[in-house]
């Protein structure tokens, strides 16, 4: 029983990674010029990296940044 346990362990933890991943992958192509990484595995959240907008701050610091949940795409996309 141990072994079905992990077994279904697995398989729970493989489909939550492939689900992360199609989360990113679809906020890639809504924010092509970001660089958006998983944040939360638990939750799907993604942190998306904007590029600089070409003030001195953001020269100096960095584009904004924004993390957002799966439930946050737009529909349809």
């Amino acid at each position: 029983m141990k072994s079905v346990d992990k077994q279904t362990d697995d398989i729970r933890e493989q489909w939550r990674r492939e689900d992360n991943e199609k989360v990113r992958e679809k906020f890639s192509n809504i924010f092509f010029e970001s660089e958006v990484t998983t944040h939360d595995e638990n939750t799907g959240a993604v942190l998306i990296e904007h590029p600089p907008d070409g003030s001195k701050a953001q020269e100096l610091l960095g584009g904004t940044m924004e993390i957002r949940s799966p439930w946050t795409l737009p529909e349809g996309k």
